[in-house]
């Protein structure tokens, strides 16, 4: 018997990115809601990393719209199934060690999911 997807349509996105001059991967969080904006906190992150964050929402194909200082990287608005797929990240490397927090400033009535990571500096 070989694997195949479910009947009834699940649908997603992937996305791949390539990284020069990194060291690994530092902080990550998850997070989840029933209603609001997705919002994501990763505590400890370090100077000169990058945060990166995947998130779905499957109530509403719509598209989605981050913080300030933060980007869309890609974004599948599926409408065939009624759901959004995208990566943010931040738009800059950190300046100062801390929390990060991603975050969507629209919508703010669906279902979410996100799972963040820190991309560390390369050590020299």
């Amino acid at each position: 018997m070989q694997a195949a997807p479910a009947a009834g349509g699940f649908h997603g996105s992937l996305t791949v990115i390539a990284f020069a001059n990194a060291g690994g991967i530092g902080a990550d969080a998850a997070a989840g809601a029933a209603t609001g904006a997705p919002d994501l906190s990763l505590a400890n992150t370090g100077v000169g990393s990058w945060v990166y964050a995947v998130g779905n929402d499957w109530d509403t194909a719509i598209a989605h719209t981050p913080a300030s200082g933060q980007v869309i990287v890609h974004q599948r608005v599926d409408t065939a199934v009624g759901d959004t797929f995208w990566v943010q990240s931040t738009a800059a490397p950190n300046t100062a060690a801390g929390t990060v927090d991603i975050h969507d400033n629209a919508p703010t009535s669906d279902q979410w999911n996100y799972a963040g990571i820190e991309v560390l500096p390369a050590t020299n």
